[in-house]
């Protein structure tokens, strides 16, 4: 399947310098939540209804209507107003999904450590654009460049890898380019790298996974099992470590079978002693577009609801706004928004839906009458004669030749020429044998005269 995208349509439509129009219910909720708010004191259940039953892209576009009209950001409004688990989810989603994960970064980055599970959940598996919309959101709010901040807080090969991440984009998907036998290459370059020498040569086997679209992955994981009966998963186990093992494992099984992953990391901010409340909370957000294929995945792995799992590690207004963001509404088709651009509407991102398979369709024979033309009658075509003026030539007259008289010369004498005689060495030869030639007997018939 094709890479997933999380960024709202009207996200798209904003980096494409396109117009959003907002729809009564965005202009309600906007309403609701500013009266929320007022005077002292906060209606948090107001709050978790009018933000956390919303889906993806209307909560984009009541964070950018409520800019407009009242002058602040919607995160400083309810940063004020709650704390805790619970104030940071607000916060999440009162903000727009690419500015929430520019945050989220900095604060990854910034003290004496770095929150490299954070940092790799937010950067692995992304889509050409929403990299790039992401890192001029970062730049817009923090004035930095994202490839230098990583660059300064990570080391080794996790440093690489982020690197290529962030600075080598993907090759879209092409068939016409990426065939089989190109994954027959890049599998081969990859055994190379890694599992095929002495030692890892990190820099090829990183480009050939961070440039491969997952479509050619897929490929190349089927080549690579053939071929050497193991998975890319499983080389990049054996090659690498720490960070970076967990960085590119991400980035692969995204590529590879995205909601049995996600579903994992769910499960991996709950178990143990305690939970993981920044994780959870980021990863409900971000994936919430998916949810319903996630819980199905997390299901079948686990044999247990996702929603359930939850309620059971959280509790209180955080436990209530998770799960009405478990329950919010998907965008449909068509939402509250819209794009225009000079000289016509924007179009906005496919929708990631599962493959649909449709029964073939077979429709009657079409039988269409004969066709008949009058037949075509042209008429002679007469050109009339064409008359030429005689020619008319001077006389020539004949050249006068020169006559010369006959020219008389002595005879000449010359001395008789005397050569020594030529002595050449005999040439001896062996004789040559040639087999006898045999010629067909030929037959004549007898001649009459």
């Amino acid at each position: 399947m094709p890479q997933l995208t999380l960024y709202p349509p009207s996200a798209h439509v904003v980096f494409h310098g396109g117009n959003l129009i907002f729809s009564h219910e965005v202009e309600k909720a906007v309403h609701d939540i500013h009266a929320a708010c007022r005077g002292i004191g906060t209606d948090e259940q107001l709050l978790t209804k009018a933000l956390g039953n919303k889906s993806p892209e209307t909560r984009n576009l009541i964070a950018v209507r409520y800019h407009q009209l009242h002058h602040k950001t919607l995160e400083s409004l309810v940063k004020g107003e709650a704390s805790g688990s619970y104030g940071k989810l607000l916060r999440m989603i009162a903000t727009p999904l690419q500015e929430t994960e520019a945050r989220l970064l900095l604060d990854a980055t910034k003290g004496s450590g770095t929150n490299e599970t954070l940092c790799i959940q937010i950067l692995a598996g992304r889509t050409n654009e929403e990299m790039q919309i992401l890192r001029n959101t970062f730049f817009n709010k923090t004035g930095k460049d994202l490839s230098v901040v990583m660059n300064s807080e990570i080391t080794g090969d996790f440093r690489k890898i982020v690197m290529a991440i962030l600075q080598a984009p993907q090759i879209s998907y092409d068939p016409q380019i990426h065939h089989l036998q190109r994954a027959e290459m890049d599998a081969n370059e990859l055994y190379k790298a890694g599992q095929g020498r002495l030692g890892t040569n990190e820099e090829k086997f990183i480009r050939v996974l961070v440039e491969s679209p997952p479509q050619h992955l897929k490929l190349i994981d089927d080549v690579y099992y053939q071929k050497h009966h193991n998975s890319i998963v499983k080389a990049v186990e054996k090659e690498f470590s720490g960070d970076a093992k967990m960085c590119l494992l991400c980035m692969v099984q995204l590529a590879l079978d995205p909601f049995p992953t996600i579903a994992k990391m769910f499960e991996g901010a709950m178990k143990g002693f305690g939970t993981d409340e920044l994780i959870l909370s980021t990863a409900l957000v971000r994936y919430q577009k998916y949810l319903p294929y996630v819980q199905t995945a997390y299901k079948q792995i686990y044999g247990k609801e996702l929603r359930h799992r939850i309620k059971g590690e959280t509790s209180g207004d955080y436990e209530n706004l998770l799960l009405t963001i478990l329950d919010a509404p998907q965008d449909p088709e068509y939402t509250g928004s819209s794009a225009s651009q000079p000289g016509g509407c924007y179009q906005q991102p496919p929708p990631q839906y599962p493959p649909q398979q449709y029964p073939p369709q077979q429709y009657p024979p079409q039988q269409f009458p004969p066709q008949q033309f009058p037949p075509q009658q042209y008429s002679p075509q007469q050109y009339p004669p064409q008359q030429y003026p005689p020619q008319q030539y001077p006389p020539q007259q004949e050249a006068n030749f020169q006559q010369y008289p006959p020219q008389q010369y002595p005879p000449q004498q010359y001395p008789p020429q005397q050569y020594p005689p030529q002595q050449y060495p005999s040439q001896q030869y062996p004789p040559q044998q040639y087999p006898p030639q045999q010629y067909p007997f030929q037959q004549y018939p007898p001649q009459q005269y």
